[in-house]
């Protein structure tokens, strides 16, 4: 991550800044922060200012702050920024930094998260597809020459399959809640809204993060996609559903987001 990050800030000219951000004050300080300058040739740091918490590369100032306050991130405009540690940031956090990345002068714009995979706005970000984005997946096997020797056997022995296929293999996957073991190549299918089906709702209530699922039951027989990988064919089995949309609001009440519900225009 600071590698990468150096070098595309060395891309822009000079006088285009960056941003530098982890989820916690103890996390720029202690490791962001010292990694990016230990990646940072010897000579090429030309200012700082504690103060105001920025470097200079070469004539590019590096701002650099914690998102657990989003607001102490708001201002600067980048051509590049570095969220380390992502998954223990927020959306908002994550929206502020991208807010962020609007330099005119910039050759091209880059905003980069390194994290264990974990955290739901990390894969809706970067792993369903969207524009303008790309997930590279590392596991912590291609590290161990760096690691102490049987590192990676006692995870292996302590976690879950699950949880071991995020922290060691670097895949997509929640880790709180789940109920089943769900995989993308297998329950993923493309689907669009059918009006001569009916809409079900299932709708989680509260105030500070409601959710509303919209479902549609798949006709027993419908053909399937085949599993990624494999030849094999599938068709839907009687008492087959598809989730096919959602909303996810923070702090709405019922009534409004009943509004939002009708809004949807599904029958």
């Amino acid at each position: 991550g600071a590698r990468a990050f150096l070098r595309n800030l060395l891309r822009n000219p000079k006088g285009v800044d960056g941003l530098l951000a982890a989820p916690f004050w103890a996390t720029v300080r202690r490791t962001t922060l010292r990694t990016f300058l230990a990646a940072v040739p010897s000579g090429m740091i030309t200012a700082a200012s504690r103060g105001e918490r920025w470097v200079e590369v070469l004539g590019r100032r590096v701002y650099y702050g914690s998102a657990d306050r989003p607001e102490t991130l708001d201002g600067p405009t980048v051509g590049v920024a570095w969220l380390d540690e992502g998954r223990y940031v927020n959306r908002d956090g994550w929206e502020v930094i991208l807010s962020r990345l609007r330099a005119k002068r910039a050759r091209a714009l880059r905003g980069l998260v390194t994290s264990t995979p974990g955290g739901e706005w990390i894969e809706e970000e970067f792993g369903t597809g969207r524009a303008n984005r790309k997930a590279i997946h590392a596991s912590t096997r291609e590290n161990r020459h760096n690691l102490a020797a049987g590192y990676i056997e006692d995870l292996e022995a302590s976690l879950s399959k699950r949880a071991a296929r995020v922290f060691i293999e670097g895949e997509f996957g929640f880790l709180e809640g789940l109920v089943y073991e769900f995989d993308r190549k297998r329950h993923l299918i493309p689907w669009v809204y059918r009006p001569d089906l009916p809409v079900y709702v299932a709708w989680d209530f509260g105030w500070q993060r409601p959710a509303v699922l919209f479902l549609q039951p798949i006709p027993a027989g419908t053909s399937l996609p085949p599993i990624e990988g494999t030849t094999l064919r599938r068709v839907a089995l009687p008492g087959s559903w598809v989730v096919f949309d959602e909303l996810v609001p923070d702090e709405m009440s019922t009534e409004a987001l009943a509004g939002r519900v009708k809004a949807k225009g599904y029958r």
